[in-house]
């Protein structure tokens, strides 16, 4: 009996139709219901609950159409792991001839390089992958292509069939099976069999080895399609599109579902602003609200924006199991084993369960020690006797040491997957005991699930076959730790959360998706059909000429796929971006230009017209507010003095000096393998102040003081970062040397020109009392250094600067307003006027800065030229600023600086409208709960 299709008109969504449709069927206990993807099987089981009331008897079995085959065949042996069948295909790859193996690379590595050999084979295994799938292998494709008059890679087919057929006779000595081989097997040898009923719901994108094991099975089929019955001649017996068919037909999408937008950030924002206009009338619950991207790298920021703008939203994507903590922590030990580099060790303090691991032996551990030591001292690697390294260090020496135990005890020995196996367990095990992990709380279930999948795969490892460990060879713990990776890699881990909100889900799912309401976004070419991947064996001509997935089809499928929601969706947006998230242009997807002929025209034009700028919109009020930034409260203790530099982070933002200066928020500078600009304006002040207080102060000769600087500057480079320091910093070291020695001409002049150091004001620390509106308050500095004029008795009152800009006083200090008119951005050389007071005759002074930039011309002392009235303004400034502060006024937050101060997560600099009015939420009173 053939396949029964039955036709679910696509007036409205698959998944309720495909559950009446079941609900009206007698019940099997080994009725077996084949969904496109894992989320559609759950969505229908939950559909079919809720129409049954709770009462559904001998409830289906769910599978994806792509684990379909392991339901059909029978005697299905266990299938060998991953790692052991690339292995066995790099023996196979390595029993070729020399002529042979040029087919498939000039120079091929060493038999000893096992991961440079697994590198060479992965497009290889892509390969027999996809052929698999089809139910082709490489002799089927040599078959085929000899009398294909453009095919010319006759020479390298035949090479990798050579490779295929020792991988098979490989995998037949050893007892060992791939799923692929075993697919195909049970086909041909008719091991094809099921004997409940078999539903396929919406399986329109079927390879073709799935459909002849289906033809094994066709009398117990019975296949849903998504569309009328008027449509029956362009599906297959299971369901499958004809591609021929809908590849090509025109589509006519209504003008009132494409909307055009420019940057991704507008067209999240021309959402919201149209879902505003349905939320103005009606109340949505979250699961008749669904947002889709077509490009998924857009998943994280919608899900970012949307929730920015009050609307509760989850982006629905497995998670990375590389990125998970084992597999990090895992990957960290094994860099720094291998390294021993303290850039390591940093990363692996870094790790959340390596810290809850060494606390526990280490309760004083503070892991940030690391960051601070580095960022003054930068070792290539660390020990007792490093310099720096004093008591305040032991803690971080103990870590390092308990650090170095681990590694010796379980990861210095090469060896088999199995005694790596045993290894990594061990290792494990020993980090992780002290958890006491609960499967079904989420915290714990995001280290229980990836840590399950590493231990399935030990486990194959612990029975790896003699002929596997003889090609892996004794693999080093870098190695054993690639491979790994590599076999996790395409291990899903399932998206925390199941608090109901409106759902983020790629393309593919939408049309599985029953939610009325669907917003589109990124619909440009490129997503909407997908680009085509440059494959090196298969370019997609051939795809297309064996049956295999390309362009065509996958051009075919979307368009079905898109005629299905705009049928059977209550409110659907397709919202096309001018430019990505680079601002490069796109393209709009092919599917809006293969409308009929009489509309292409405009539909060309309502793309390339310049769009609408969306703001997001102000949502509807509820019962709280929804603000992007944490409100600041008022100090306990009032502010009653402030240093002079720290003015600046008040002018520049308020909110973000009261960050820094009433919470004491900031960050520690995480390790980089060079001096930071800190870093080089400390050992230049600390040559300085020694040279400020010495017998050179009234040397004029340069060579003199050029010499003197540059022993002062190797002085202080060992004791800070020893005789042997990073590359980087002996560069900067020489770089700053020559300055030094610029410098050096620089001050042998202004010793010349009566200008003479006063050395007890060199560093000199100032807390000067003054009164602002009859309330005191103290002005608290430090004062690089002061020289006096022997002749005029001037002051001049100096700050050494060694940044690479070399900005002058007035640029660092003063900017054009909008009218063109100065106005101060940093106050702290006219305070310094206010803190030097007692020191200044007659009100002689002068303010700037010594110069020891990278511009060589430019060092030496950069007068200010400040008038006096200039000046009294600045005190001006200063004084409303202290009034601000002592009224508790840190709002409204201005915009980001333009490096990055840590504080850019709070800030929430990266949202594109945080200078908007805050964005309420939509609660009871309308929107979307």
């Amino acid at each position: 009996m053939p396949t029964q299709r039955v036709f679910l008109d696509w007036t409205g969504p698959a998944l309720p139709a495909a559950a009446d449709w079941l609900l009206g069927e007698p019940a099997h206990p080994d009725h077996l219901l084949v969904m496109p993807g894992s989320r559609a099987g759950r969505r229908l089981m939950e559909l079919l609950l809720i129409k049954s009331d709770g009462h559904l008897v001998d409830p289906p079995t769910i599978t994806t159409i792509g684990s379909l085959a392991e339901k059909l065949i029978t005697d299905l042996p266990p299938i060998t792991c991953p790692s052991a069948l690339q292995l066995v295909l790099v023996r196979a790859v390595q029993q070729l001839d020399e002529d042979a193996l040029a087919q498939i690379t000039p120079a091929p590595p060493d038999k000893s390089l096992t991961m440079a050999w697994l590198s060479l084979i992965n497009p290889i295994e892509r390969l027999f992958n996809t052929l698999g799938s089809a139910g082709l292998v490489p002799s089927h494709v040599m078959q085929q292509t000899t009398d294909w008059p453009d095919f010319n890679q006759h020479l390298r087919w035949e090479t990798i069939t050579q490779i295929h057929d020792h991988y098979v006779q490989l995998l037949a000595e050893n007892d060992l099976h791939d799923l692929n081989i075993e697919r195909i097997n049970a086909l041909e040898q008719g091991r094809i069999q099921y004997d409940g009923p078999i539903t396929l719901v919406g399986t329109v994108d079927m390879n073709r080895l799935t459909a002849k094991m289906l033809d094994a099975v066709a009398d117990h089929c019975t296949a849903l399609i998504h569309a009328p019955q008027s449509h029956q001649s362009h599906f297959g017996s299971f369901g499958q599109l004809h591609v021929e068919h809908w590849h090509k037909q025109p589509l006519t999408i209504p003008s009132q579902m494409r909307i055009v937008a420019n940057q991704p950030t507008d067209q999240i924002a021309a959402m919201l602003s149209d879902l505003q206009t349905i939320t103005d009338t009606q109340q949505l619950n979250s699961d008749q609200l669904t947002l889709g991207v077509a490009d998924e790298q857009l998943g994280t920021l919608v899900e970012q924006l949307t929730q920015s703008s009050g609307l509760a939203s989850r982006w629905h994507q497995p998670r990375d199991i590389l990125l998970s903590r084992p597999v990090s922590l895992l990957t960290a030990i094994a860099q720094f084993a291998q390294s021993s580099l303290t850039m390591d060790l940093t990363v692996l303090l870094r790790h959340p369960d390596l810290q809850q691991y060494l606390y526990l032996k280490l309760p004083a551990l503070d892991h940030t020690q690391l960051d601070q030591y580095m960022s003054e001292h930068l070792q290539n690697r660390i020990s007792d006797k490093s310099p720096g390294m004093g008591d305040k260090q032991q803690t971080l020496l103990a870590a390092h040491e308990h650090i170095q135990e681990l590694i010796k005890k379980h990861l210095t020995t090469k060896g088999s997957l199995a005694h790596w196996a045993q290894q990594f367990s061990e290792l494990l095990s020993e980090i992780y005991a002290d958890q006491q992990l609960v499967p079904h709380k989420p915290d714990d279930a995001i280290l229980i699930e990836p840590l399950t999948h590493i231990a399935n795969v030990l486990r194959d490892w612990f029975t790896s076959p003699t002929v596997v460990n003889d090609i892996a060879g004794d693999l080093d713990m870098q190695q054993a730790v690639e491979l790994l990776r590599g076999e996790l890699a395409n291990t899903p881990l399932p998206s925390p959360g199941a608090e109901p909100v409106a759902e983020i889900l790629g393309w593919l799912e939408l049309h599985m998706d029953d939610a009325p309401h669907l917003y589109i976004l990124n619909f440009n070419e490129g997503f909407v059909p997908s680009d085509v991947k440059i494959d090196p064996f298969l370019p997609d001509s051939i795809c297309e000429k064996l049956g295999l997935t390309c362009d065509k089809s996958r051009l075919a499928r979307d368009r079905y796929m898109l005629e299905a929601l705009i049928h059977s969706q209550k409110h659907l947006r397709l919202i096309a971006g001018q430019v990505n998230l680079r601002n490069e242009p796109m393209l709009p997807s092919r599917l809006m230009l293969q409308c009929p002929e009489n509309t292409l025209a405009r539909t060309v034009i309502d793309y390339f017209d310049a769009p609408v700028r969306f703001d997001p919109p102000l949502l509807p009020s509820g019962d709280r507010n929804e603000f992007l930034l944490p409100k600041p409260v008022a100090p306990s203790e009032p502010i009653t003095s402030l240093s002079v530099t720290k003015f600046r982070d008040y002018l520049q933002c308020p909110y973000r000096f009261y960050l820094k200066h009433v919470r004491k928020l900031g960050s520690v500078e995480a390790y980089v393998p060079e001096l930071s600009s800190m870093a080089i304006g400390n050992l230049a002040h600390h040559i300085f102040e020694t040279f400020g207080k010495s017998d050179l102060i009234d040397e004029t000769n340069p060579v003199t003081l050029e010499q003197y600087f540059s022993e002062l500057l190797d002085k202080f480079c060992n004791m800070n970062f020893g005789k042997n320091p990073l590359p980087a910093v002996v560069i900067q070291r020489e770089q700053l040397r020559l300055r030094l020695s610029v410098f050096a001409k620089a001050q042998a002049r202004m010793r010349a020109d009566d200008w003479r150091i006063i050395p007890e004001k060199i560093e000199s620390k100032y807390e000067v009392p003054i009164t602002i509106d009859q309330h005191p308050f103290t002005l608290v500095g430090r004062i690089d250094r002061m020289d006096r004029h022997q002749v005029t008795g001037m002051l001049r009152i100096m700050d050494y600067k060694t940044s690479e800009s070399s900005f002058s006083p007035i640029k660092k200090h003063q900017v054009k307003n909008a009218d063109g008119e100065m106005q101060w951005v940093d106050l702290q050389l006219p305070l310094y006027r206010i803190l030097a007071s007692p020191e200044i005759y007659d009100d002689k002074v002068e303010l700037g800065y010594i110069q020891l930039g990278k511009k060589l011309d430019k060092i030496g002392f950069d007068p200010a030229g400040w008038t006096t009235d200039e000046l009294d303004d600045a005190f001006k400034i200063a004084q409303d600023i202290i009034r601000q502060i002592r009224q508790g006024i840190y709002w409204p937050p201005k915009d980001p600086p333009m490096f990055d101060d840590g504080l850019g997560g709070i800030c929430q600099d990266a949202y594109p409208y945080r200078q908007l009015e805050p964005i309420t939420a939509m609660l009871s009173s309308g929107g979307v709960q």
